[in-house]
């Protein structure tokens, strides 16, 4: 792919190191830390910026809310470049020990959104990358930060009904969100 059809990014707009964010917002702020920083996309809302970060080059795209537009926005980054993907963003935290401002690292995404099943059959539990996940809580770690490590739930419905989530609470899922399980199954498909 040499442009993107919803990222009218070329190849080498993208960097291979790769943050994605629901809010176009924060790709923003992002971008105001960066050197160098370009704005490479602005088509439907999914603020691209590349740049680099303690010398290191990175792109910060906005991939929407939910798990079908993280979808779009993850295979048309991937075709453009991208290797290494971290989602940063809002979780819903279901279990009482987890506060406002933790962090959540997911070591699995229970798939209850319609667009992993639309790429894999039901029984797959999508994982991250075991050692960006492992370098990832390196430095959440280094810069002192509290953290939760373990399975989370991505679901369609951002206003789901109570129960569903007190369900889970009960099998010790940490949070719930909208996105992770569609790009831990395109990163592992895609081998990123």
């Amino acid at each position: 792919m040499e442009v993107g059809y919803h990222i009218k990014c070329k190849k080498g707009d993208v960097a291979k190191n790769v943050i994605v964010v629901g809010d176009p917002g924060r790709a923003t702020l992002a971008s105001k830390i960066m050197e160098d920083a370009r704005l490479v996309n602005e088509n439907r809302g999914l603020l691209t910026y590349t740049g680099k970060y303690d010398g290191i080059e990175v792109t910060v795209a906005t991939h929407g809310m939910g798990a079908p537009s993280a979808a779009i926005v993850i295979e048309e980054l991937l075709m453009l470049g991208a290797q290494n993907i971290i989602r940063v963003g809002t979780t819903g935290a279901i279990q009482p020990h987890i506060d406002v401002g933790d962090v959540v690292v997911p070591n699995g995404a229970i798939p209850l959104d319609g667009s992993t099943r639309g790429y894999v059959p039901e029984g797959f539990c999508p994982v991250p990358d075991f050692f960006l996940m492992k370098t990832l809580c390196e430095a959440i770690d280094r810069r002192g930060l509290r953290k939760h490590v373990g399975l989370i739930a991505t679901f369609d419905l951002f206003y789901a009904e109570a129960n569903s989530a007190e369900m889970w609470r009960r099998r010790n899922v940490l949070s719930v969100e909208m996105e992770c399980s569609v790009i831990f199954t395109l990163a592992y498909l895609r081998k990123a």
